[in-house]
Order: C-alpha cells, then sequence, then structure tokens
C-alpha cells in the first residue's frame, strides 16, 4: 500500500514546491487536483 501513496506524495510535494515559487501559473496551481498521469 506504501507504493500507491508514492505518486501522491510526489504530486503533493511538486504541487508545494510550485505554489511557493514565483511562476506564470500563478492560480491555477491551486485548481482541482489534476488526474493521475497528467503531469507528466
Amino acid at each position: 500500500m506504501l507504493i500507491n501513496l508514492i505518486p501522491i506524495i510526489g504530486w503533493i510535494y511538486s504541487l508545494v514546491m510550485l505554489g511557493f515559487m514565483p511562476g506564470d501559473q500563478g492560480a491555477n496551481n491551486y485548481g482541482p487536483p489534476p488526474r493521475e498521469g497528467s503531469l507528466l
């Protein structure tokens, strides 16, 4: 079951990093969670 959490942890980590870093996406980082694999 830990393996199933790895993509979720990676997504949350990347979302947090994108949220704190100044970028061009802005509010798009706080939208609804994307489906699995959409960040690839």
